[in-house]
């Protein structure tokens, strides 16, 4: 369109057959990056979920990686994640509405959190920490976001 601000993105990856993946925007409307992610989908036979973390919080000069701490688990879900990373699906308890904190390596600083986060049985999440770092609040704040899988 005429009035978007947003650059079209382009990109070329070889897709096999049959597989499903997920592609990644981030960094800025006049500098997007991309990022095409194959997604190792199983569905759990159990109760459980799955779970992945992908880390694409912006700021203009580096920044530390980051774990997830979940409340009601009492420890870190993913650890040392560094920035422009998506972590692989790990077993997540379902039914259990948490809370979900990005803190970075090591610390027990929080810089944002996922609040009611509450997974249903044999479906798959990614929860992105995305946004301007350093905002604090507003549409381009940072944040803990999730998105259904399948």
């Amino acid at each position: 369109l005429v009035t978007t601000t947003q650059k079209p993105i382009t990109f070329s990856s070889t897709l096999d057959e049959g597989s499903n993946y997920t592609i990644f925007t981030y960094d800025t409307l006049n500098n997007t990056k991309s990022m095409v992610v194959k997604d190792n989908l199983e569905q759990p036979t159990d109760t459980t979920s799955r779970l992945r973390l992908a880390n694409l919080i912006f700021n203009r000069t580096a920044l530390p990686n980051v774990d997830i701490y979940s409340i009601k688990l009492k420890r870190n879900i993913f650890s040392n994640v560094a920035t422009t990373s998506v972590t692989d699906f790990v077993p997540y308890q379902s039914g259990l509405a948490d809370t979900l904190f990005v803190r970075a390596t090591g610390t027990t600083t929080n810089l944002a959190q996922l609040n009611n986060f509450l997974p249903t049985q044999r479906r798959s999440y990614t929860i992105v920490y995305r946004g301007n770092y350093p905002t604090t609040s507003g549409t381009l704040a940072r944040s803990l976001t999730q998105f259904v899988n399948f």
